[in-house]
């Protein structure tokens, strides 16, 4: 449901997306490890396609909890989750701390996965400078005037 949930945001339709993840969420709330984190990542995820990039840090940084919590967790989804995370923090400027994620998960990422693995080749085009300009405000949530379909009201506090 995470990869359909991230259909739907890549469609543009959050709503339907975050219903799904929430339901999922339900479904594996209880489970160890990896399946948690694979939907909290995508409610991270899909904040980002909606341009929620704190919200998106929130939901990164709950999977990363989770990984603390579940030391076996698949070294490829750590490093996957980190590299969500530093997407969301070079989006709200703060580059130094998204380089240093970055840093970090590449190589773990490349070991995991493969040289040619999309993320690793957007980190890799992120270390190379592809970066927002620092002086350009990049702290928006969404689309002005629109409501956050990924409110922490409801789906954050399932975790807690």
């Amino acid at each position: 449901m995470v990869v359909v949930a991230g259909i739907y945001g890549r469609m543009g339709l959050y709503d339907i997306g975050g219903n799904l993840l929430e339901e999922t969420l339900e479904v594996v709330k209880d489970r160890p490890g990896n399946e948690i984190i694979e939907v909290t990542k995508g409610f991270g995820n899909l904040c980002l396609q909606e341009r929620n990039y704190v919200e998106a840090i929130e939901w990164f940084q709950k999977s990363l909890d989770v990984v603390n919590k579940n030391p076996a967790t698949d070294p490829g989804t750590v490093a996957e989750t980190k590299i969500g995370l530093a997407g969301a923090l070079r989006y709200t400027g703060s580059l130094s701390e998204a380089e240093t994620l970055v840093r970090e998960a590449l190589p773990v990422l490349v070991a995991a996965r493969s040289e040619e693995h999309y993320l690793v080749l957007n980190a890799q085009d992120s270390l190379a400078g592809d970066r927002p300009d620092p002086q350009t405000p990049q702290t928006h949530t969404a689309r002005k005037g629109a409501r956050s379909s990924l409110s922490r009201g409801s789906r954050c506090c399932i975790l807690i």
